[in-house]
């Protein structure tokens, strides 16, 4: 039969202290909460992937179909479309809100191009100063690519 020395509050440590470490070792970034004129303006992304955010909730969009995100059908033209924050709708519902004016999430709805063609979310993160392109709503920045807002 196995026998412990150790005391029961230790044995307690030994457990957390893997999960502890797990967590703090984690890469996925978090997302920072920002209101409307915090996003508002053009978007850089790494390989010439540009978004400019507008203030009506308007977008337009160029090069989108550049590397990474070249595998969801996003648009290469310049596009356009709408955006919107993702809010708490009521009755648990969770989704897209014209009327949320601030948020960690904005979804994109391209302009003559059916949703599943280029499902393409931002996730705010790195205190507001990047948006990353995603579409697992638990992986921030699953497309890893990020976009830097120009100056």
């Amino acid at each position: 039969m196995f026998m412990s020395s150790l005391k029961p509050g230790r044995k307690l440590g030994l457990v957390l202290v893997p999960f502890l470490l797990l967590t703090a070792c984690s890469t996925t970034p978090e997302t920072t909460r920002v209101p409307l004129d915090r996003v508002i303006g053009i978007w850089t992304g790494p390989d010439g992937e540009e978004i400019s955010l507008a203030a009506d909730h308007t977008f337009s969009s160029t090069n989108l179909a550049a590397n990474k995100l070249a595998a969801d059908d996003c648009p290469e033209k310049q596009t356009q479309g709408s955006w919107s924050f993702y809010a708490d709708l009521g009755d648990g519902m969770y989704g897209t809100s014209k009327e949320a004016s601030s948020g960690d999430w904005i979804g994109l709805s391209f302009e003559g191009l059916p949703q599943e063609d280029c499902a393409l979310d931002l996730a705010v993160v790195n205190r507001g100063k990047t948006l990353c392109a995603t579409i697992d709503p638990d992986d921030p920045c699953s497309f890893d690519v990020r976009f830097s807002r120009e100056k």
